[in-house]
């Protein structure tokens, strides 16, 4: 938690410290985004895992290289994984597959509309994902039972600690005023490259999710 703070405090900084001329001319953006990410885990050769939900909260810097087209870079402190559940014998059990991450896209954004208050867009690009840690919780009619260490899911699944994944999505910006934007997406994540670093029969294991944001750029 930590490392997100940090990174998302950087990312602040960064934006006011940059010339104010280049704010002021709409050219660029700095804002802050929260919302919720819904993951499943899923294996090549395997079911997937019923949907985790947790928030999500970033950072985003947005470059206009033109009225119509952007690149905006991303920070978000993104937890992501699965949640199985069954009853047996009349007690519900449940497991949540936890992976905390500082999740960056790099987005190539599209605005569909030149002019006006109410400005769709469309985006995608390539983001990294930092592992922070990883856990599992075991419940028993909603009360926890016990939690897999850090060292015990590392030492049986062997997780990278950088992944790299496909976001797409689209959304809206609406100009509150001259200083402020309100912005809301919806966007689809989808892993690329393998968590396990240890090979299962299972196969590829990796994360998928669906997110929806909203947030405020000045």
């Amino acid at each position: 938690m930590k490392s997100g703070l940090s990174l998302l405090s950087a990312v602040l900084l960064l934006g006011a410290l940059l010339p104010g001329p280049l704010a002021a001319e709409g050219s660029f953006n700095l804002g802050v985004k929260g919302g919720l990410a819904l993951s499943k885990n899923t294996w090549s050769a395997g079911p997937k895992s019923g949907t985790l939900s947790r928030p999500v909260l970033g950072a985003f810097l947005s470059f206009s290289l033109s009225k119509t087209i952007a690149i905006q870079p991303e920070a978000f402190f993104l937890i992501a994984g699965g949640q199985d559940e069954v009853e047996i014998d009349g007690v519900t059990q449940r497991y949540d597959s936890l992976q905390t991450f500082i999740h960056v896209p790099v987005l190539a954004k599209i605005r569909i509309l030149k002019e006006g208050k109410l400005i769709p867009v469309v985006f995608a690009g390539p983001a990294a994902n930092f592992l922070l840690s990883t856990k599992g919780r075991y419940y028993e009619d909603g009360v926890l039972i016990y939690e897999d260490s850090e060292e015990e899911i590392r030492d049986y699944f062997g997780p990278r600690n950088l992944t790299f994944s496909l976001v797409f999505g689209g959304g809206a910006e609406w100009k509150f005023n001259k200083n402020m934007i309100l912005v809301f997406d919806l966007r689809y994540a989808m892993m690329l490259t393998k968590l396990n670093g240890v090979d299962f029969e299972a196969g590829s294991w990796t994360i998928k999710a669906l997110m929806f944001m909203m947030g405020v750029g000045f």
